[in-house]
This record gives C-alpha cells, structure tokens and sequence, in this order.
C-alpha cells in the first residue's frame, strides 16, 4: 500500500496491511469468530495484526470510561487508543512521528482548532461524565466539590473519572466518610498539582492556584475563602445548596472560566444544570 500525505502530496512509505481490530465494551460470539478470522489470515498472510480486544491489550483503555457505547471509543478512549497504535506503529513498524515536524504544520493547526472547539465544550457540558473526561483530556485547571451526601460520591463511575483526574484513591475514602470532598487541580505550570481535602476538616491557610485559600468542609456547610475575603464563598451554598456537583473551571492566573452544577442523577443521562 502507497501512503500519502493528504495535505502535502508527499508519499510518505511503501506499507504493508496492518489489521487493527478495537475493543468493544461487550464482545459476542460472532466478535471472536471476526477475531479469530482475521488472525488466521493475518497470520498466513504475515501481515501485522493489533488484536485490542485480546487480554494482553485490553489495559489499554478502561471500558467503564472510555466508551461511548458498546463497540464505539468516547473522546477519552479515542485519544488512548490512537496514542497507543502510534507508539506502537513507531517503535514496531518504524512509522516516523512527524508531530514536530514543521512541513506537518497544516495538521497542528487542525489540532489546535480541534482543542479550541474542546475547550468551549468543556466550559459548558452538561453531562456529568463527559465533563469530568474532558478535564481529565484536556489538562484543565478546575476546582471539583461534592458535598456531605453527594450522591455521586458513591457512583462508581464518577469515582473513577474523579481518580483519573487526581491520580489518588482519596475520593473513595471520601465516600465512606460521606463526604465532603474537594479536589483543586492545577496545571497552569504544565506539570499536574492536585490537593484533595477528605471529610469533615477545616484548614485556615495553604496555597493553591486560587491563591490565599481557607476551606471549611463539613456535611452540611462548607465554604472556600480567598486571599481574607470571609464575606464571599467561593462554593455556592445558596442557589446550588442541593447540588450534588460542583465544578469550576480555571484559566491560567485562576480566574474563573465557567462554573457548572450537577443534579443528582446521572446514568439516565439526565442533563445537569449549568451556569
């Protein structure tokens, strides 16, 4: 197979076939049966065949986050399962990476517009789930709170979205406290600082991307004041007090880019409110 660059013109390489098949979140007979096939004539035909659905490789997505149905990746997916078959198609079948490469620029641009439209989304989705992706995917500076008997403390698939975010196992000890829980993360420096306050608690002074910050937690009230500022709570706990989700979105310096509140329900795909 002839490769050629769709922007340039350029042939990129003279490539053999290589058979890809997907991990699907619930596999049937007749999947296998496709699986098996095509490993066969892979196989006979020496061709390079990347089974994702196999259990060697199946770590390389989570299915419980990263699928948008049963046999279709989500963004989150998208992006993991692409990362890994360029890896691999560089360092097994000597694909060049040309992400740096300047007569590629066409296709930064794409991407660059393709994060901006991203970034807009993030500042307004209304879906739970997807929201907590995307700040994940996007390296998003955001300030997460759920307060004393949130019910999405206790969803298994909001704790895994709120650990991928993290990088902690904390939220889960905030569950069995029932809350509440506060996850500041920032990455405004380009590397990940992320503080999480479990439970009831109440800190008078640390640093973070807001500034001078002052949390009280407790289940039934609990505030953010910045830089002294005891008249205004950061947390809104008069509008969205029956909020089981709040979520703000941070630019750069810590300013506010959206802030977005979520109802109690979420895998009937009920759409949350937003502001």
């Amino acid at each position: 197979i002839c490769v050629f660059d769709t922007i340039t013109g350029k042939v990129l390489r003279i490539s053999e076939v290589i058979f890809t098949f997907l991990p699907m979140a619930c596999s049937y007979e007749q999947d296998w049966m496709a699986v098996n096939t095509g490993e066969k004539i892979a196989k006979e035909e020496d061709i390079l065949f990347l089974n994702l659905l196999s259990h060697e490789t199946q770590n390389v997505i989570n299915i419980k986050l990263d699928m948008f149905d049963e046999g279709h990746a989500n963004n989150s997916g998208m992006r993991k399962l692409t990362s890994w078959v360029g890896k691999y198609l560089c360092e097994v079948d000597g694909i060049m990476d040309h992400r740096q490469d300047e007569a590629y620029y066409p296709w930064s641009e794409l991407v660059s517009q393709w994060q901006s439209e991203e970034i807009q989304r993030l500042l307004g989705e209304k879906e739970l789930y997807v929201e907590l992706g995307m700040i994940h995917n996007l390296n998003a500076n955001a300030v997460i709170f759920m307060p004393g008997g949130s019910s999405a403390l206790q969803d298994s698939i909001a704790q895994e979205l709120v650990m991928q975010i993290a990088g902690t196992t904390n939220v889960l000890e905030a569950a069995k406290q029932g809350g509440p829980y506060l996850l500041i993360r920032d990455f405004s420096s380009g590397s990940m600082q992320v503080q999480e306050m479990v439970g009831e608690q109440q800190i008078e002074s640390f640093i973070s991307i807001l500034g001078d910050t002052y949390y009280i937690g407790m289940k039934d009230f609990s505030a953010i004041y910045i830089n002294g500022d005891l008249e205004y709570n950061y947390l809104d706990m008069e509008e969205h007090y029956e909020s089981e989700v709040q979520i703000t979105i941070l630019g750069q310096a810590g300013e506010i880019m959206s802030r977005l509140y979520y109802d109690p329900v979420w895998n009937d795909m009920k759409k949350g409110n937003i502001e």
